[in-house]
């Protein structure tokens, strides 16, 4: 199987850069092979494409759900995927879009805007014109965002993965035993997503509650839970420029081991 491709969606908070770590985290575990893994808060789908490469069968869920009509049209229709991914916007244009559901409005407010927050225009006003001429080079940010976006299509017409894209609240799709739940909420303390504010302390009384495991990421949380693991991480800043590094960390509703077998 070809591992060369990237496949996610442009998304606030994506794991791409330490995918191998969870993995190899996940696989160490000392429990049975999950029957199946929940990825509730999929976002760009990140780890839910890794995963499902990886042979595991996938569930992926997201609230969200014109991010949702976007994973899908990629498996089902990339023709339009290729044909949205020719267009360019203007700063008006893009602002049109905000307030619109579907799966090109998610790909227009992942690729266009300023470090894929959904909101705000790629640049400032003045270096509009001067974006768009770079974007029809293929030298500009969205280019090599849409490359991640054309990766699912590819991925798609390649594989078939167990890999099930649905929409609605995390707390609509329980862990059951024998299963993995991956959750990647918005982190306390941080701003929200697109679709609201996130109440904290009802996510972490239903996780403790599953009665499968979950593993959660987060730079910390409340007593009841468990460190499984930690991975170092740089924080990109502007123009491909690393900044001051970050620690995450995974967390479980369990007491659970990593084995160094792995």
């Amino acid at each position: 199987m070809e591992f060369n491709l990237e496949p996610y969606i442009p998304y606030k908070g994506n794991k791409f850069g330490i995918l191998e770590q969870i993995y190899h985290t996940i696989r160490g575990l000392n429990i049975p092979e999950p029957k199946g893994i929940i990825d509730a808060f999929t976002g760009g789908g990140s780890f839910a494409y890794f995963m499902a490469r990886h042979g595991y069968k996938v569930i992926a869920n997201d609230i969200d759900p014109s991010v949702i009509d976007l994973h899908d049209t990629c498996q089902y229709r990339p023709d339009l995927i290729r044909e949205w991914g020719k267009l360019y916007y203007t700063k008006e244009q893009f602002k049109q879009w905000l307030d619109v559901e579907g799966a090109q409005a998610a790909l227009i407010r992942s690729i266009w805007s300023f470090s894929n927050d959904g909101k705000t225009y790629l640049t400032s006003s003045e270096k509009e014109q001067n974006k768009i001429e770079e974007f029809l080079r293929g030298e500009a940010e969205p280019n090599s965002r849409f490359k991640h976006i054309e990766d699912i299509c590819l991925l798609w017409s390649r594989y078939n993965l167990d890999l099930e894209f649905r929409c609605g609240s995390y707390d609509q799709i329980p862990v059951p035993e024998g299963w993995l739940g991956y959750y990647d909420p918005p982190y306390a303390g941080t701003a929200g997503y697109r679709c609201g504010d996130f109440d904290h302390e009802a996510f972490y009384k239903w996780a403790l509650a599953q009665p499968g495991l979950v593993l959660i990421s987060e730079y910390s949380m409340p007593e009841g839970f468990f460190l499984v693991d930690e991975y170092f991480k740089w924080v990109e800043s502007g123009r491909g420029a690393r900044g001051k590094a970050g620690v995450e960390r995974l967390y479980a509703n369990k007491p659970v081991q990593k084995l160094t077998l792995f």
